[in-house]
Formats: C-alpha cells, sequence, structure tokens
C-alpha cells in the first residue's frame, strides 16, 4: 500500500520560502495575551472558533473562551460534579447542537451546555464496556453526520452525542500494531474518515451505523519507514497533506492513495 504519487518537501524549503516572504510583506501587528492579561494559562494546546464566533482555548490550565473583549475561564473544582473535569485540555470540537466538547489530558470528556453553562463528564469504567477506552485524549473531530470522533492514548473511540445513554463505539485502528497517540482525525468529501497516529495514517470507508467502520493502514511512501504522523490535513481539492518525522507529503491531485 502506498501514495500513487507524492512529494516530500523539506523543513528548510518551507523555512526559506516563509522568510523571504515575511521580508518582503508588510508586518503584522497582534495583540498579546497570556496569563498576566486575561488567559488561564500561556500554553495553549487547542483554539477553536465556534458557531457564534467565540474563540475557544484549551490551556494547561482551565478552558478559556474569548468574545473579542474578555475572556471567561472555566476550572475544574472537585466539589462540584458540573464542572469541567480537568484543567489540562488537549483538544476542543463543537457539536451540531452547539454544545462544546473538551478532551483533557487523564481525565476524560467534558461537554459544556452553553444554555445551562455546566459541564457533563464521561470517563472510563472499566465495569462499563461502553464506556471511554482511554481518560487520555489527544484528538476530537465532528465530522459531517455530527458524530463526535475521540482519539486517545490507546485507541479511537466515536459516539452520537445526541444518544441518550451515549455509547463510546470503539476502534483499534490496526489488528498487527498497538496503536498509541492518536494525533488528528479528518474526514474527506467522499466521508471516509482519517486518522493519523504515531503508528501511521488509517481511513475506512463511510458507514451509516457506529459499529460499521473498517479501518487500514495506508503507506505514505515505499521508502519511509517510520511513518508516525504529526498533523495532516484534507485541502479544498480534498488532497491529503501529511506532515511525518521524515517531512512533509502532499497527495497529487486526482491520484487515489491505495
Amino acid at each position: 500500500i502506498m501514495w500513487s504519487m507524492r512529494k516530500k518537501v523539506p523543513y528548510l524549503f518551507f523555512f526559506f520560502v516563509i522568510s523571504g516572504l515575511s521580508s518582503q510583506a508588510q508586518t503584522l501587528k497582534f495583540e498579546h495575551y497570556n496569563d498576566d492579561n486575561g488567559l488561564s494559562h500561556s500554553s495553549i494546546r487547542h483554539i477553536l472558533q465556534d458557531e457564534n464566533g467565540f474563540l475557544w482555548f484549551g490551556t494547561r490550565d482551565g478552558l478559556n473562551k474569548y468574545d473579542g473583549y474578555q475572556f471567561t475561564i472555566y476550572k475544574s473544582k472537585f466539589s462540584q460534579q458540573e464542572t469541567i473535569s480537568s484543567n489540562l485540555i488537549y483538544a476542543i470540537t463543537e457539536d451540531t447542537a452547539q454544545n462544546i466538547w473538551v478532551g483533557t489530558t487523564g481525565s476524560g470528556l467534558s461537554k459544556f451546555n452553553a444554555e445551562t453553562e455546566e459541564f457533563t463528564n464521561y470517563a472510563h469504567d472499566s465495569k462499563d464496556e461502553t464506556s471511554l477506552s482511554n481518560n487520555l485524549i489527544t484528538a476530537l473531530f465532528t465530522d459531517s453526520r455530527g458524530r463526535i470522533w475521540i482519539g486517545t492514548s490507546e485507541e479511537l473511540n466515536v459516539i452520537d452525542p445526541s444518544a441518550t445513554p451515549i455509547v463510546f463505539h470503539k476502534y483499534p485502528i490496526a489488528t498487527h500494531t498497538d496503536i498509541k497517540i492518536i494525533t488528528k482525525i479528518r474526514e474527506d468529501k467522499k466521508g471516509n474518515i482519517w486518522v493519523g497516529s504515531r503508528e501511521g495514517l488509517f481511513t475506512s470507508y463511510p458507514s451509516e451505523t457506529l459499529d460499521g467502520f473498517s479501518f487500514e493502514r495506508k503507506k505514505i511512501a515505499e521508502d519511509v519507514k517510520y511513518e508516525a504522523i504529526v498533523s495532516f490535513d484534507i485541502d479544498e481539492s480534498d488532497r491529503l497533506v501529511v506532515l511525518s518525522y521524515q517531512g512533509l507529503f502532499i497527495q497529487n491531485e486526482g491520484h487515489e492513495i491505495s
């Protein structure tokens, strides 16, 4: 299994191109925010702009919402169950009902209801097979059908956020390798789900049901031995752009990955 065609672009190429452009372009002006003027912590892991235009920042010390004027900070309070499960935020997504879902590093998944300003928390339960597979969440994604995909340090989970109760469907991704750390999840225009991980790139054809997916590994290049995916995305032409420790790989337009 390999890319039909590929381009491998060295990191230095981008460094010099960006450096050259920046020297010719007008200097951009930024407002600087940190923990001295609004943010709960200066280390930010994830940023999301929701359907209402609010900006959400996942930090190492709480969830932050910015309305263009000021920050609202949400932090865990152990004595109150309706607060976020942890202050260590790793990933954020929004569902079709405009609830904000937050993945934490060690305390599971939290759903924020904007109307009630309360959180509902979901965690791994060794006695419940329908619960979250692992509490360390590394990636979140809402697909075109409103399903939420959850990448953990062990395997992939998917849920219907409107279901009652919430059932976590699990996918180990690969049968011959123990996948560790999912780095990103995306969907192409055909409805295929793509997953980047420390073990490589995986994909599944669309499915009407949550338990009908079947993931297979895709080799990004024949000469690449260590295929850990740092990040990837899908452009307007439905091409995959994959960043690995071996460089940047760009799928040629019109060529399928076989």
